[in-house]
Formats: structure tokens, sequence, C-alpha cells
């Protein structure tokens, strides 16, 4: 129970959008909390050759909210590079029986002095973070309120100091607790689940954490992903006909040159690729796959990026359009 979200809902027409698919998740075969469990039987008998049936009283029983939560990270480990920003994505599922807010934490522990910038919510569900369409998570102000069975990607943005150097490495968790609260397994907040019933803690004691070890290695790519909406009126809503323009950032860092690089994109269900728009730092690529770097097959785009020696950085754009 409780809320926290909506006003992160009234913020922005596109966020409302985005965040009403961002909620949703698959129906739950459990009990929902609050629902009343009705029971009537029958007894049929005969009395004197006449067949008779009679009901028994009604008993009801209204279902408790359990509270339960998983926390898993994309990822179990990842390499990064002094100076560097990382994000990491875990999912946050309820498996409760009933609606409920999480409060979200982030920390780290090592020897590496890893920096927690924030957290954000997946907003446009593209596992990508960008930070002009990722709503901020906020602490007791929008919470995410999943229903049972729902989840939520989670983004937590690190930041690695220059002065980080090689091996030196951190956990970083994320722990997700129902805000009705969280204890011992059966443990009770009367009053505290969906309906006015009570709230009863699940096996997973209402909170859960996991993590990602982050490594600083040498040399690597740092690759990042950002969108801008442009629709027929001059918005950014992400209606049918509106262009998604994508911009694809690779920063090589280190001392060692890095080779055979190849960025691949799928085209999302729902787009379709505008010929024509693939471009490698401004120049224009073509689609066919001859003599430059870039091709559209059809899927995908393609960009050869052969050898990128450090400190670098390329930027691939495309463009979609929303069917």
């Amino acid at each position: 129970m409780a809320n926290g979200f909506n006003t992160v809902l009234a913020a922005s027409a596109p966020a409302v959008l985005a965040l009403a698919c961002l909620w949703s998740g698959p129906a739950s075969a459990q009990a929902i909390a609050g629902e009343r469990i009705r029971n009537v039987a029958s007894i049929t008998y005969t009395v004197d050759g006449e067949t008779r049936t009679v009901d028994s009283n009604t008993v009801e029983t209204r279902v408790d909210e359990r509270l339960d939560v998983g926390v898993v990270a994309a990822t179990a480990s990842v390499g990064v590079g002094a100076d560097t920003q990382q994000v990491l994505r875990f999912q946050i599922v309820n498996h409760g029986n009933g609606s409920e807010s999480f409060a979200l934490a982030a920390g780290n522990d090592g020897s590496l002095a890893v920096g927690i910038v924030g957290l954000a919510f997946d907003t446009d569900g593209d596992d990508v973070y960008d930070p002009a369409h990722d709503v901020v998570y906020s602490p007791g102000a929008n919470d995410p309120i999943l229903a049972p069975g729902a989840s939520v990607t989670v983004f937590v943005i690190c930041s690695i100091p220059p002065s980080a150097t090689e091996g030196q490495t951190s956990t970083v968790a994320l722990t997700a607790t129902a805000v009705t609260g969280s204890g011992e397994p059966g443990d009770t907040f009367e009053g505290g689940g969906d309906a006015g019933g009570a709230a009863v803690v699940g096996t997973t004691t209402a909170e859960d954490a996991d993590l990602t070890q982050l490594t600083v290695v040498a040399s690597g790519v740092q690759f990042t992903k950002s969108q801008i909406v442009t629709d027929a009126a001059g918005g950014a809503a992400p209606v049918p006909g509106a262009i998604v323009t994508y911009t694809l950032s690779v920063r090589a860092f280190g001392a060692t040159s890095i080779t055979g690089a190849v960025v691949t994109d799928p085209i999302p269900a729902g787009a379709a690729y505008v010929l024509g728009t693939l471009t490698l730092d401004g120049a224009v690529l073509t689609d066919a796959a001859d003599s430059d770097v870039g091709a559209f097959d059809g899927v995908s785009i393609n960009v050869n990026l052969g050898v990128l020696t450090a400190p670098a950085e390329r930027l691939v754009t495309f463009k979609a359009r929303i069917e």
C-alpha cells in the first residue's frame, strides 16, 4: 500500500504515456489482497419421495496483503575505466499479492570509491539510460508503486573517480524495501494492506537486494544511447508518425587501442528506419553494404568503427518513424 508516484505522472504528457506502460506487469494467479473469498455449501436429499436442496450460510474470508519483493541486477560484473560514468541496470519485482510502494537505496563497498550520482526509472522502457527522458528517483516522493507481479527497471548512475587504478573493485548494490513495512516472515501490520486488511511480511522479509561488481580495467569502451522525439506539430509527443532520432556515443578510454569495434542497433518493434539517416560523426553513410563503414540490413543499422585509440569518441546517429 502507500502512494508516491502520482506527482511524477503529472510532470509531463510524454512521461505519463511512457510510465503507464512502465508499471504494467503480468497478471498474478495468486489471490489478490483485499479480495473476499465467499463460500456456500449445499446439501441435496430426498424425503417422502421429494428431492430437496438446502444451502448453508455464507462464510467469507478477506485476503490479507503479503509483502514480498525481488531485486535482480542485469549483470554480475562490469569493467570500468577511471574518470568515467557507469550506468547499472536493476529490475524490481513485486512478488506480493497487493499493490505496494517500494523505497529504493543504492550503496557501494570496496577498494574503488564509486560515487552514486543517483537513481532513475527506465521511463521509456528501452533498457537504456537517457537523462532527457528517464525520471529521476526521489526517495519518498516517487517511490514506485507496483501491482502484484509487476516490475520496473531502475538505473543506478555511478561515477568512477579519476584516481581509480587498474584492478580496484567495488560492489554496487540496490535495495528495495516495502514502504508498508518489512521484518521477519509473518510480521503483521494491521490495517496496512489493501482494502484495509492486514499486511503480512512474506518469505523475502519484504526487502531484497542484488549487486554488480565493478572492476577498473586498463582500456575499454563506454557506450551510451540517447533519443529525441519530434512530432509533426513540432512537439515531442511519441505519437504515430513522430520521428525518433537516436544517438549512440562510443568513448574509448585507457592506454590500449580498441580494435574491431562494430556498433549494431536493431530497429525497435513499432518503428521503421528512415532511409538515408545513418551518420557517423555527422557524415552521412549509405544504407547499402558498400565501401563506407555503415549499412542498414533491413533489421539493424551496423557501423564498423575499426580501431579506436583512446581517448576517442565516435557518434552514430539514425532516425526511426513511430508506426
